[in-house]
């Protein structure tokens, strides 16, 4: 092998290993006890969300599944920014009729979500957590909703 080859070779193995040193993202849930800011006043959960990579554009989004009279709705969460770096908050966006999950996702080199089967009148209190080291998928919104239909 050739020098330029032999150079080529070793940046792609660097360029290919840097996500992998990097480490992974890392995402919780919380039902705030009292504001911290203005942004999370009044809201139903707290997300907090980590980036190993600081340089890595961030994204975390959100969306929340339900069946409502019988028919099935996705709606797109506003994850609202708080003056803590990486915790969002999100207020409730979906009606209180009906049964309801939100899935909450990290995206860096790899994908990391939550499940959260929310309570009664899709109330956060109550509700139950399931984070998975990888992207939700719609088996497992649809076995959550399951658990409370």
């Amino acid at each position: 092998m050739n020098s330029k080859n032999l150079t080529l070779v070793v940046c792609l193995l660097i360029v290919a290993t840097i996500p992998l040193l990097a480490g992974v993202p890392s995402i919780s849930i919380d039902i705030p006890a009292k504001p911290f800011d203005e942004a999370s006043r009044g809201a139903s959960l707290l997300v907090h969300a980590r980036w190993c990579d600081p340089g890595f554009p961030n994204s975390v989004t959100g969306s929340a599944e339900g069946i409502v009279n019988g028919k099935h709705q996705t709606l797109q969460l506003r994850l609202i920014p708080t003056s803590q770096e990486g915790v969002y908050a999100v207020n409730q966006q979906w009606p209180s009729e009906g049964a309801w999950v939100l899935t909450i996702t990290v995206n860096e080199h790899m994908a990391i979500s939550s499940v959260v089967t929310l309570g009664k009148n899709g109330s956060a209190t109550g509700a139950s957590v399931q984070t998975l080291t990888r992207k939700a998928t719609d088996a497992d919104v649809a076995a959550a909703l399951k658990t409370i239909l």
